[in-house]
């Protein structure tokens, strides 16, 4: 009985003490981008079989508003997508084409569609580890912990990712995404930060459809990098798409 009781209570301190422990890395990974408001501007290219197919420019501006985040994406280059814009707001996604002069709320299904026709897709810009997912650390080495994290909505297209994170500062340096088969289709690559503040912030993410052999990067312009600064909660407003 004693031995019994004896193992139950190193059972219960393994356990406890992986909970606490992954709970302390996703703290510490929203620490890094936990401010309340910010705008930069980056360039997206998209590569096909080694070549740049496609560039283009948008605006992006952040906020926290009761507790979460809202997001908007507004191109400015080039001239045909100048206008269109994607808001991202309490799980739900607004996309508006300034050629059609339309706004159209994205189901669920349609989220999972490519941004913009890169390898980003609409849910990857919109998402929050501790409200969205189940999470648990698969392993640790000297340098990293790798994360497994599997969506509490089963309507993803991915069935879980695993992420690489930086032990010293909490960076993630590799995403990758696994679909209902367990087969690698996409990874998220981000091998250089940037520090504003107390703020680490990604200066280049590199998106790869393995399947279709094509990658997407997403440049910040640093220098255009804005945090912590007044935004109207009007600009995440479905009307405002328009204006």
């Amino acid at each position: 009985m004693k031995k019994f009781i004896f193992m139950f209570l190193i059972i219960f301190s393994i356990t406890t003490f992986s909970k606490t422990t992954i709970n302390e890395i996703l703290k510490n990974i929203k620490k890094n981008n936990n401010y309340n408001s910010s705008f930069q501007i980056s360039t997206m290219k998209i590569e096909k079989n080694g070549k740049i197919t496609s560039s283009m420019i948008f605006e992006s501006y952040s906020k926290k508003i009761n507790n979460n985040t809202f997001q908007l994406m507004k191109f400015t280059s080039p001239s045909r997508l100048t206008g269109t814009s994607i808001l991202s707001k309490n799980g739900n996604t607004w996309y508006y084409n300034k050629r059609t002069n339309r706004v159209r709320l994205l189901s669920k299904s349609a989220k999972n569609g490519n941004l913009m026709g890169s390898s980003f897709s609409y849910d990857d810009m919109d998402f929050d580890y501790e409200k969205d997912f189940n999470s648990i650390l698969l392993k640790e080495d000297k340098k990293y912990y790798y994360l497994k994290l599997v969506p509490i909505d089963k309507n993803k297209k991915y069935s879980y990712i695993i992420s690489k994170v930086n032990k010293f500062n909490f960076t993630e340096e590799l995403i990758e995404y696994y679909d209902k088969n367990n087969f690698l289709y996409k990874k998220l690559e981000i091998n250089d930060y940037t520090k504003k503040g107390n703020y680490l912030i990604p200066k280049t993410m590199k998106m790869t459809d393995i399947i279709n052999n094509k990658s997407t990067y997403i440049i910040s312009d640093i220098s255009t990098i804005k945090l912590n600064i007044n935004i109207k909660n009007t600009l995440f407003s479905e009307k405002n798409l328009k204006k």
